[in-house]
């Protein structure tokens, strides 16, 4: 029930100054996209307020059916090239693993292509310390309430991301903002047994990295935390959870069951820790805990929210449960 606490103090306790890089800030930036003629200019105009020079910037067509490359060619102020996915292949993967192999330093930054950068997103890059895998922030851009309940639960994962990441237990990581060594990137593609599937690229490579003994930074830096849009719907937000349970079925490892058992249990405790608290007043301290700690990580939610997400939170996981399997995921 004390989950986000949890997540917080180990988040803290990783969260601590790292020493200046000595590798060289220049990077092969690695950008995705399939149909998201809708996103790219929000995305491109972010990279125009804080592009560096001499970074590589690569942007990955996977087979769209829209104006995307013309979007880009139009609005870049930067240099860029724009590549296709092969023939014959398809999917986030197989985008990245073409971008990649064009890459030509030795470090590479992965981006979705539906994600705005704060402005001082590539300075900030250049005074961090990098490892072979480098966990980088990604939060949720909400606008209605169905989205800011949306954008808690992501918040709360971040959160148990960066402090497992920062107590040495590295087991969560978003692709849509991370950093990593080409060379690292390239001796775990040769062990990894997950490209048959679409998506999953962050995880999969995440877990490789650590087979490998390869060292492994998250950084929680508010200039470094890039925005995805939160899900507009249930469908939406049930179809994206559904495609991260797919990405891990049966390739979670002892320490991800246990993260995520934690999770289910600090939500399912609610409901009978309130109905107790009628009958025992003094059980209402563990959960005050519990919504102050949560306020403290989601700074942009009110806390009338947070106390209907208690209610809705379990509804929502036996949803969850019950959605679903589609064999035919979407790209992302």
């Amino acid at each position: 029930m004390a989950g986000l606490s949890f997540a917080l103090w180990l988040d803290l306790k990783k969260n601590r100054k790292l020493k200046p890089n000595l590798h060289s800030h220049r990077l092969s930036i690695i950008i995705p996209f399939k149909n998201e003629a809708q996103n790219l200019p929000r995305l491109i105009h972010s990279i125009n307020e804080s592009y560096l020079p001499g970074n590589q910037i690569i942007f990955i067509n996977d087979h769209s059916h829209d104006n995307g490359e013309e979007i880009i060619r139009d609005q870049a102020n930067f240099p860029f090239e724009i590549l296709k996915v092969p023939e014959g292949f398809s999917g986030k993967k197989s985008a990245l693993h073409a971008g990649i192999n064009q890459a030509k330093n030795a470090f590479v930054l992965s981006l979705d292509a539906d994600i705005v950068l704060p402005s001082s997103y590539f300075e900030s890059l250049r005074k961090m310390e990098w490892a072979d895998l480098n966990i980088l922030p990604v939060g949720m851009n909400a606008e209605t309430p169905f989205q800011k309940w949306a954008a808690l639960e992501f918040d709360f994962l971040q959160h148990l991301g960066q402090g497992l990441a920062g107590a040495g237990k590295p087991e969560l990581c978003n692709g849509a903002n991370l950093l990593f060594s080409k060379r690292a990137y390239q001796e775990s593609a040769s062990i990894r047994q997950d490209w048959e599937i679409p998506s999953g690229d962050d995880v999969f490579l995440l877990n490789a990295m650590k087979h490998l003994g390869k060292s492994i930074k998250s950084n929680a830096n508010e200039k470094l935390r890039v925005e995805t849009p939160a899900p507009k719907n249930w469908e939406e937000l049930l179809s994206q959870r559904n495609r991260w349970i797919q990405k891990m079925k049966g390739r979670l490892s002892r320490s991800q069951w246990i993260s995520g058992g934690f999770l289910l249990l600090s939500q399912f405790s609610f409901y009978p820790l309130f109905f107790l608290t009628f009958l025992e007043p003094s059980l209402s301290i563990p959960l005050l805990i519990k919504l102050i700690s949560e306020r403290i990580s989601s700074k942009d939610s009110s806390f009338s929210a947070l106390v209907i997400h208690q209610f809705w939170y379990p509804y929502y996981l036996l949803k969850l449960a019950l959605y679903p399997r589609k064999g035919n995921q979407k790209w992302k």
